[in-house]
């Protein structure tokens, strides 16, 4: 993900939000792995480890999808091994090291993600992070291989429901599941790893990376089913066309974002540092950060990630409670500013349905 020059400075107070979630919501687990953290960049208790975690908890809070249990060995009925980049080591050239785990396990409703930091140089100077979804080969019988690549999500969950059969000519995939993938952030840069603060100047905000970059992982941009939706440069998912006010909306050359410049609204979820949730903003899924500025996930990213597959959870928006006049003993003025603060919490936390 690239950077752009231009910057802003503003500073974002810390505010909870009056927002529950729908039954079934935060069944997901978003599993950071540190095992190939060679720098120790996300060493425990670090500002970036924390902030990588601020990002995984957006998208435990909007996906729920339950996800099947990734099991491998004799007593599983076959073998799968997982292949992914190492975050933290290139082979050569532009390729991150390959590596590989036999006999691979994953929890139900857990992504794993393996996470590090390295020089990005190689790819561009201007290379903020890169990620993807993991690889793998499963060997065993059709309903071994059917359970494990498709973890109980598409039509048939099958796993010509999560990959094409061919690209070309027998696009079958409506759906993704993974395993998890890789995610590796250029260890040169000054970052910003405030969670309820933004970047200033020429920072660039990890938070923002973070959530660009674990949207790959769960397949934007680079799934079978999302690509199976791209035509040239424009997206035909209806729940993307829906949220972007009826018109199918732009890709970048190469289909992986949307086009440069793309606005949608903020999604409204109960984390912290989303105090401004409905204010218009380009998508996550621009492929360019402007340093010194904060991106949040939009209705629009969301309805991507609903288009490829996964079920979106929708906030449900707990008004406050009414309080009675007699019941709080402060002159008209200071009542009135308090139940005014009350009115701005519980406009910001609304939501409509994006798509």
């Amino acid at each position: 993900m690239p950077p752009s020059n231009s910057s802003s400075l503003r500073r974002l107070a810390p505010l909870t939000l009056l927002v529950g979630l729908a039954p079934g919501a935060w069944a997901l687990t978003v599993e950071f792995n540190y095992d190939y953290d060679a720098s120790g960049f996300f060493a425990p208790g670090s500002d970036a480890r924390n902030a990588l975690e601020a990002a995984g908890a957006f998208f435990e809070a909007a996906i729920g999808d339950s996800l099947g249990a990734i099991e491998s060995g004799q007593g599983a009925g076959g073998f799968y091994t997982a292949f992914f980049s190492n975050p933290s080591v290139f082979q050569s050239g532009t390729t991150l090291q390959t590596e590989s785990v036999a006999n691979f396990a994953v929890a139900a409703d857990t992504m794993r993600v393996y996470v590090g930091a390295v020089d990005l140089d190689p790819f561009s100077t201007g290379t903020l992070a890169v990620a993807g979804p993991g690889a793998y080969i499963v060997n065993g019988g059709s309903a071994y291989r059917d359970a494990m690549v498709s973890r109980g999500q598409g039509a048939n969950q099958s796993q010509d429901d999560i990959r094409n059969v061919d690209d070309l000519t027998n696009q079958t995939a409506n759906d993704f599941a993974t395993w998890g993938g890789f995610m590796s952030f250029d260890i040169d840069r000054a970052w910003h790893f405030g969670i309820d603060t933004l970047p200033i100047g020429s920072q660039p905000d990890f938070l923002s990376v973070a959530l660009h970059e674990l949207g790959h992982v769960f397949g934007l941009g680079t799934a079978d089913s999302w690509n199976n939706l791209v035509s040239g440069s424009t997206f035909f998912g209806p729940a993307a066309t829906a949220a972007n006010g009826g018109v199918n909306p732009s890709l970048q050359n190469g289909g992986a974002h949307w086009a440069a410049g793309t606005l949608s609204s903020v999604a409204d979820y109960a984390l912290s540092y989303i105090p401004n949730a409905g204010e218009t903003q380009e998508t996550a899924f621009d492929p360019n950060l402007t340093l010194g500025t904060r991106k949040l996930m939009t209705e629009l990213d969301l309805a991507g990630l609903e288009d490829l597959g996964w079920e979106i959870v929708e906030p449900v928006v707990e008004p406050p409670p009414v309080v009675e006049a007699a019941q709080v003993p402060v002159p008209g003025a200071a009542l009135w500013a308090l139940a005014g603060g009350l009115g701005l919490l519980a406009r910001r936390s609304g939501r409509g349905q994006g798509g």
